[in-house]
C-alpha cells in the first residue's frame, strides 16, 4: 500500500526539491536521492542525486518497505528496503 513516508534506522543526506539538501531520517515522495548498488547513499556538493522518488511503498506491519524511483535518465527501479 502507498505510505506517505518511510523512517530509516539512520540518516541520510537527501535533496529537497528545491535543491537543498537535508539530512534525514524520513523520505517521502520527491525528494532526490543518490543510489548505488541498491543502496541509498548520502547526497552532497560532489555526489548529486541520482534519482526521484515516485512513491513509498510498504504494509501496515513495516515487514515489507520499498520506494519507487526514476533515474536522472528516465529509467525506472524499484528499491525493496526492507
Amino acid at each position: 500500500m502507498p505510505l506517505a513516508a518511510i523512517w530509516l534506522n539512520d540518516k541520510v543526506t537527501v535533496e529537497t526539491e528545491t535543491g537543498e539538501l537535508l539530512n534525514t531520517l524520513r523520505i517521502t515522495k520527491g525528494m532526490h536521492v543518490y543510489v548505488n548498488h541498491g543502496t541509498i547513499l548520502d547526497c552532497s556538493e560532489e555526489r548529486k542525486a541520482n534519482y526521484t522518488i515516485l512513491e513509498c511503498k510498504g504494509d501496515i506491519y513495516s515487514t515489507q518497505l520499498e520506494v519507487e524511483l526514476i533515474g536522472n535518465d528516465g529509467s525506472e527501479y524499484k528499491l525493496i528496503l526492507k
